[in-house]
């Protein structure tokens, strides 16, 4: 009896076995993810190769948040945390430093005009921001001492067509709240003014 439970048990783990050498017709399906390039490592890179971790918020996510401002769409980001100033503004803590130590860039350029070390993120206007860039960690080598948490790069609106143009957008929301903002642009040539309230 015992033999016979060893050899049934031999022979059911053998054909297991062999089942599992046999080549497989299944075919292998790869699916290719649009490429995104991150620019806030000062040059343009794609998000994969970055060395540090990053994400990007597109023109499609910040709509879909439906948020009238720039703190709300940021604060809906891994790690990242909106913090009320000393002076009755938000700033952006990142990688769990104060909000001084988070640089916030305008199209690769530094924004000037903090308070108390923390730039006010309500003097961003949403209607004119194209895509957010964020950088999780010391990118002080590149940015100076105040990108130690991050770094946040705002892309703005770019301007196609010689000329003036004028976006004016109104929002309707919970608790009665309205949001209105302007968007003016000018572009001649290789010159592009933009103005947002």
């Amino acid at each position: 009896m015992k033999l016979k439970n060893t050899l049934f048990f031999l022979s059911v783990l053998f054909v297991f076995t062999a089942f599992g050498q046999i080549k497989s017709d299944s075919v292998l399906i790869e699916k290719k993810h649009k490429e995104v390039s991150i620019s806030a490592t000062k040059s343009s890179k794609s998000l994969d190769v970055v060395p540090i971790p990053g994400s990007i918020i597109g023109k499609k996510e910040i709509t879909e948040t439906a948020a009238t401002k720039l703190d709300e769409v940021i604060e809906k980001q891994t790690g990242i945390i909106i913090v009320p100033t000393k002076i009755g503004t938000k700033g952006v803590q990142m990688q769990g430093l104060d909000a001084s130590y988070t640089a916030i860039l305008l199209d690769g350029c530094p924004m000037i005009g903090r308070s108390f070390g923390t730039l006010d993120l309500n003097r961003i206007s949403l209607a004119d921001i194209e895509k957010i860039e964020i950088i999780r960690g010391a990118s002080s080598s590149l940015y100076g001492s105040n990108a130690l948490g991050g770094v946040i790069n705002l892309i703005s609106k770019n301007q196609v067509k010689d000329g003036k143009n004028m976006f004016l957008g109104m929002k309707y929301g919970t608790n009665n709240s309205l949001n209105s903002s302007a968007l003016y642009q000018y572009k001649k040539g290789g010159l592009q003014l933009s103005n947002s309230i």
